[in-house]
């Protein structure tokens, strides 16, 4: 037989393509194992924990902002009244949407016992209390926080 012979050259290159398939799925079995599972039971709905958690302080820091701004008021007792008036108008994206709707993520927000002990005769707010409520809307489980 000749060094030419094709059978051989056939030969040399399926045993090259099988050598790389092998290695291609022992490196796709390694990734498997070792890169963590992004997409697991619960990741859906932490992420939307994790976004509650981040509307909750939107919420507590808006609120700082609008009992400094209206001292006699004492908090906001609707979320609509938090939304900024000098936001730019974007119809697509909205980061304070849910003070107008009071969802978002699946948990519904809302502000409870809202107010102050502030009088016409002091501009400082004696003992403010806002109570926020949120709402987990697909198992009706509830978390109130008092925010003082």
């Amino acid at each position: 037989m000749s060094p030419d012979n094709p059978r051989r050259r056939i030969r040399a290159v399926l045993r090259t393509f099988l050598f790389v398939m092998c290695g291609l799925l022992l490196a796709a079995g390694l990734l498997l194992l070792v890169v963590p599972t992004l997409d697991g039971p619960h990741s859906h709905q932490i992420a939307n924990e994790a976004a509650a958690v981040s509307k909750v302080r939107t919420v507590v820091t808006l609120q700082d902002r609008y009992a400094a701004a209206h001292a006699y008021n004492g908090f906001a007792c609707e979320l609509s009244q938090l939304k900024p008036t000098d936001q730019r108008n974007e119809a697509d994206y909205d980061p304070l949407r849910f003070l107008t709707t009071g969802t978002q993520s699946g948990y519904k927000f809302s502000l409870l016992n809202c107010g102050s002990d502030a009088t016409e005769q002091g501009p400082t707010i004696k003992s403010p209390l806002f109570l926020l409520s949120t709402v987990q809307q697909d198992s009706g489980l509830s978390a109130r926080t008092n925010l003082a």
